[in-house]
């Protein structure tokens, strides 16, 4: 942006009355905020698909759980780490009735799906955490910046009516003002929305992943093999 042109959106800023300045506040407040959010959480989702695509390489070589299990607690583990744990804290308790682990019935994979079920749901949410202020600002940020526009309009309305001209002298820095608040609102809120959809489909497809592996784990406790 030139120096001129920033200049004059500084000074119509400074120009603003409080009502227009609260609003560009929060603006400003929710715009820093998403900002936040959006760099935080597509850090998370980025180290998360590391750790499944690592966790899945490994899940796939080694020939026993146990075995797995030694190299998760040295590993920088992730959600779908998180699942494996809880999917194989079922198995002592099976061992412990006297269940032999190659002959795991039905109900007791039920059991075990239960588990993992509620481990993803957990993961799921903590993923999700923090994404409805995204969603908050982009609806949000617009209906700010439209209601400031027409307090500043209706200001310039009046102030017409005071001095009893409709010279856009008179009126057009009012108006210029009152859209400062629009374009403030576009720009907290098309960040917002645009990075919410993207963080909520990889939501969507890490929820798939997660339920691809636990089905991929049962299939292997049905079978029996790497117990």
């Amino acid at each position: 942006m030139p120096v001129s042109m920033m200049e004059g959106a500084v000074r119509m800023v400074a120009d603003c009355d409080g009502v227009a300045k609260a609003i560009l506040l929060v603006l400003f407040v929710m715009s820093i905020i998403s900002w936040a959010v959006i760099i935080e959480r597509t850090a998370t989702f980025r180290q998360n698909q590391k750790n499944v695509d690592t966790f899945l390489k490994a899940f796939r070589s080694y020939s026993r759980l146990s075995h797995l299990l030694v190299y998760q607690s040295h590993s920088v583990g992730g959600a779908i780490s998180r699942v494996f744990e809880e999917g194989c804290s079922e198995i002592p308790y099976l061992v412990q009735k006297d269940i032999h682990p190659t002959a795991i019935s039905d109900e007791h994979l039920h059991r075990i799906r239960s588990a993992l079920d509620r481990r993803i749901g957990v993961e799921i949410a903590n993923l999700e955490r923090n994404l409805f202020f995204l969603a908050t600002t982009s609806t949000a940020g617009p209906s700010l910046g439209f209601f400031g526009t027409v307090w500043g309009i209706q200001n310039s309305f009046m102030m017409m009516g005071y001095s009893r001209t409709t010279d856009i002298l008179v009126i057009g820095p009012g108006i210029a003002m009152a859209l400062v608040t629009t374009v403030a609102g576009l720009l907290a809120a098309i960040p917002a929305l645009a990075a919410y959809n993207y963080l909520i489909n990889r939501v969507k497809n890490f929820d798939i992943e997660l339920n691809n592996f636990a089905s991929e784990f049962l299939d292997t406790l049905a079978k029996g093999s790497k117990i």
